[in-house]
């Protein structure tokens, strides 16, 4: 029995004198800062310098991004009594300056994604080797305060914030309802031009169906009446109104010894004078 209480002696006193190593003083009091359920931050000179794992996940951005902000990088422009928070900022800092006392309050904060929190915050003032910090902790007790009342929430904040862009929606909401309108009047006469659109597109399918029906039809005419002639034993020469030929069937060409290609658009006039003997080619005849 001596001996177990002896050795549990000696290990309560290898303990202590591990415990009085300074190093390890530092190490337990690192793991503590480390590890601890609330956000805690280090500001100096208006800027925080150093924050443990529990303000990454609270802000939702790494340490790399909070050191070297201010504490409005993390708050809106009101706070939800409606009072600007950078002025609201400076004046607390510096109640903390100037008093050896800890400083409480509720602050409304946004994280980088836009979301809001509402937070415990304490300030203190330490002296660390002869320089002044400020420790800050912060607890996210926004489920606590909307709990409590969820309304006043939004109303006290929207009452700070969205005082001015309440008119902005009132005019938006007055120019939305003009464009709607606009829009139902365009739309009438959308569906009144599709409509004729319509109607105009299948009067142009029939007419084009007609058209192609009378071309086709036009084409067979043509070849019949080009057979015709071709194959008639009469000589059939075809002229405008202008006395030029536009058609010459074989019959002519074998009455004439003029071939298609050289009688087509000549003048009947000249080839006729041309098929006159040469001693009847006058004046006269040429008028």
């Amino acid at each position: 029995m001596a001996k177990k209480q002896s050795n549990k002696l000696h290990k309560a006193e290898s303990n202590t004198t591990l415990l009085q190593n300074p190093w390890d003083f530092v190490e337990t009091y690192r793991a503590l800062y480390e590890n601890a359920a609330v956000a805690i931050l280090l500001l100096k000179d208006g800027v925080y310098v150093d924050c443990n794992r529990m303000t990454e996940e609270l802000l939702g951005i790494p340490k790399s991004e909070v050191i070297g902000k201010s504490p409005f990088s993390f708050s809106p422009k009101f706070q939800l009594d409606g009072v600007e928070s950078e002025g609201r900022i400076e004046q607390i800092l510096n109640q903390v300056y100037s008093s050896d006392s800890p400083v409480s309050f509720e602050w409304l904060n946004v994280r980088f994604d836009n979301t809001f929190f509402i937070s415990r915050v304490n300030l203190n003032k330490i002296d660390i080797s002869g320089q002044i910090f400020i420790l800050v902790f912060i607890s996210d007790v926004t489920e606590y305060k909307r709990n409590i009342n969820e309304l006043d929430l939004h109303k006290n904040y929207l009452e700070g914030v969205v005082a001015e862009r309440n008119r902005e929606q009132i005019e938006l909401n007055q120019k939305l309802s003009l464009t709607v309108e606009e829009l139902n009047a365009t739309n009438s006469e959308l569906e009144y031009i599709n409509k004729e659109l319509n109607e105009t597109v299948k009067n142009l399918n029939r007419e084009v169906q007609i058209r192609k029906e009378l071309h086709d039809l036009l084409l067979l005419n043509q070849e019949k009446f080009r057979s015709f002639i071709d194959q008639s034993s009469d000589g059939v020469a075809i002229v405008d109104i202008e006395g030029r030929i536009i058609e010459w069937n074989n019959s002519m060409f074998h009455i004439t010894g003029v071939s298609h290609s050289v009688a087509v658009k000549s003048s009947i006039y000249e080839l006729n004078y041309q098929l006159l003997p040469q001693s009847k080619r006058s004046d006269d005849n040429v008028e």
